[in-house]
């Protein structure tokens, strides 16, 4: 019984720090560029589809521990995203869980750069410490998106920052169609409507509303702290670590659900983005925002099926199949067959036939859609048809003979 109750103790000993594991930031050996961060990590581009880095106000010091802009990996099932990057108005390495989850733990002063588009957008008017990434990008899409976290230790600690203290995140998209002066909510505690000049609109909006994600528009307290008589304001979209919520997940004392940034734009057209956040009034108790790789998914293509070939027992059973892809508006659609163009197919979609049945039978379909300058997506499928098994009309009846009459045959 002793040796039983030994082991049980030492697997849950075991158990617990895989567990609790912190993300990690920077920690795989390689320190990512700005253009890096962007283009192998948060993008997921394919086909024609383009992205390319314009610029960043990245802080990179020397020491590796001083970055304000990083790589981040996860395995603690607690937070929600695997990998990303993670965008600081402090040290990203500080994001790591690791002291107490108080108000100190994430607390350092980066560039002490200012940025006037966090400034329109918050109440208090005075950024520190911003981080800025520039980007711009080309789609075949008609709506773009990404998935994100803010985070801060603004929130709870047993102090009343959150109410003043707004530290804000931004994503600025412009381009064609997109106006440069948009009406904004500043403040999710004043209802005035503000039209605001950022040469572009921020699409980092609390859900359903055109109010900013900052610190004093999206917080909540559970110990009795309030702002004006109110424990916190768009509370259903945020999430507490002040307890260890997220199981050394993250140091931040709180954070937002995952959120999620989108826009509609017009395919084939450039694009700008400008990632962007900052301490507001002062340069401690730093904020982050942590976009989740991938999820500003570029990755748009044209697919057929798998070959249908009796060889892999797919063959079409029957004399007709119809082959469609995604309608691309903005696409010229040409079919082919065994390399020759048929005439007068130009949509995304495409019936092949039996050569009995007026069609051209078994061989090779290939689909090509020209988007301009210079973009071609293609795709190709080879098909056999075979001949459905003849079954009669009629079933002939048989004659059954009970030999010993016990009533069965």
């Amino acid at each position: 019984m002793k040796r039983l109750f030994t082991i049980a103790i030492l697997s849950l000993l075991l158990y617990i720090p895989s567990f609790a594991q912190s993300i990690q930031v920077d920690n795989n050996g390689t320190l990512y560029t700005p253009q890096e961060l962007i283009e192998d990590v948060l993008t997921n581009v394919t086909g024609c589809n383009e992205v390319q880095f314009l610029s960043s106000t990245v802080y990179q010091p020397d020491s590796p521990t001083q970055r304000n802009a990083g790589y981040f990996s996860n395995t603690n099932p607690n937070f929600p995203f695997e990998e990303g990057i993670i965008l600081s108005s402090g040290f990203v390495k500080s994001a790591e869980a690791g002291s107490s989850n108080d108000s100190s733990g994430a607390s350092d002063s980066t560039s002490g750069a200012s940025d006037t588009d966090l400034e329109l957008l918050n109440p208090t008017g005075i950024i520190n410490d911003a981080v800025v990434i520039e980007f711009k990008f080309r789609a075949l899409t008609d709506h773009i998106s990404f998935n994100y976290i803010f985070a801060s230790e603004e929130y709870e600690g047993g102090n009343s920052y959150a109410c003043t203290f707004a530290d804000t995140f931004a994503f600025i998209i412009s381009g064609p169609g997109i106006d440069n002066v948009n009406p904004y909510q500043l403040s999710a505690q004043d209802p005035t409507i503000t039209n605001v000049d950022l040469g572009g609109k921020d699409i980092a909006l609390i859900p359903g509303t055109n109010i900013p994600v900052s610190v004093t528009n999206l917080f909540a307290y559970y110990d009795g702290t309030t702002c004006d008589g109110y424990s916190g304001w768009n509370q259903e979209y945020y999430q507490s670590n002040w307890a260890g919520n997220f199981q050394g997940a993250v140091e931040y004392n709180g954070m937002t659900i995952p959120l999620t940034a989108e826009a509609d734009i017009i395919p084939n057209e450039w694009y700008t983005v400008k990632l962007k956040i900052g301490d507001a009034l002062d340069s401690i108790l730093d904020s982050a925002v942590f976009l989740e790789a991938g999820s500003f998914d570029l990755s748009n293509t044209i697919e057929l099926p798998d070959d249908l070939i009796a060889a892999n027992q797919t063959a079409v059973c029957g004399d007709s199949i119809t082959l469609e892809v995604e309608n691309f508006d903005n696409a010229t659609y040409n079919w082919y067959f065994n390399g020759t163009p048929i005439d007068g197919e130009h949509s995304n979609s495409y019936t092949a036939q039996t050569v009995e049945t007026g069609g051209l039978g078994n061989g090779t379909y290939m689909l090509e859609a020209d988007f301009g300058y210079g973009c071609l997506l293609m795709d190709d499928i080879q098909i056999e048809f075979i001949s459905p098994p003849e079954i009669p009309d009629e079933i002939p009846d048989y004659l059954l003979c009970d030999a010993d009459g016990d009533g069965y045959e």
